[in-house]
């Protein structure tokens, strides 16, 4: 399935972007990336050579995901988004369906090679995919599946320097999903902290409090500098992803357990969780 945009912004007219997107329910509503749908006029996708009108229900930048409605769309079999939360290990195959620079779909495999909550200067809100299929013309937004025909994620980042790309994982992008159709936007839980950078760049570095925001959830909690996060809403939290992809799939307004270590005691506290 090729999605094709039309953008008409006042600084970029007449600019045609192309890309890749799914099916994602019987009543037409299509996932694909927020780079290829931001600030288009005119959307429009194209299913096995039938061209179908569709709507911007909304996008989010920080996952690069945007959801689509087309309208009276065809009988399709829709990407069905899986509940699990355990992610692909390295060394798993993977074959992905992309519409290469406007072509027919076809499959691209690779293997997983890794998970990331960051690469160089750019952090994620929640762990993603690392793969080592090419994300090249028009294949943003493309499904991936390992070869149980499971959805595993959509290329959502591009990283030509080792021609691989990023996956959001497929319950990320189903709780992005929900968000945008419910409201048309997502909304993001906010700690009011920031942690010690030792725990940023190096796994199994204990998450060391270094500053709490004032008038934030952490300081109506009670938090304080040092504290040293052990669990969040029950899970453990041995790495800076753990404590990441804890918030990044709770709700703001969330009263969530929170367990911290303060020089030789733990403490068991709540904080209710703010959104950005």
């Amino acid at each position: 399935m090729l999605a094709t945009i039309d953008i008409d912004d006042g600084e970029t007219a007449g600019i045609l972007k192309i890309g890749t997107g799914f099916f994602i329910s019987n009543e037409g509503h299509v996932m694909t990336n927020a780079t290829i749908t931001h600030a288009a006029s005119h959307v429009w996708i194209e299913h096995q050579g039938t061209p179908y009108e569709a709507q911007v229900l909304g996008y989010d930048a920080q996952t690069n995901l945007s959801i689509l409605r087309v309208t009276n769309p065809p009988e399709i079999d829709p990407v069905s988004l899986t509940d699990t939360n355990t992610l692909p290990e390295p060394g798993i195959l993977l074959v992905s369906v992309t519409c290469k620079l406007g072509m027919d779909p076809g499959p691209s495999i690779g293997l997983v090679t890794g998970h990331n909550t960051y690469y160089a200067d750019q952090m994620w809100p929640t762990t993603y995919i690392r793969c080592d299929i090419p994300h090249d013309g028009a294949e943003g937004g493309s499904p991936v599946f390992d070869l149980n025909g499971r959805f595993i994620g959509m290329m959502v980042v591009s990283l030509p320097e080792i021609r691989s790309s990023f996956l959001l994982p497929a319950l990320a992008a189903k709780r992005v999903r929900d968000d945008i159709i419910f409201s048309g936007k997502v909304s993001y839980s906010y700690l009011g902290l920031e942690v010690d950078q030792g725990a940023v760049r190096l796994s199994g570095q204990p998450i060391v409090i270094s500053r709490i925001i004032p008038d934030s959830p952490a300081d109506e909690a009670n938090l304080e500098f040092g504290d040293v996060i052990l669990s969040l809403d029950g899970k453990p939290t041995q790495s800076l992803a753990d404590l990441r992809n804890i918030t990044f799939f709770a709700r703001p307004g969330q009263l969530l357990p929170i367990r911290v270590r303060r020089g030789k005691k733990d403490l068991q506290l709540s904080i209710r969780l703010g959104e950005k």
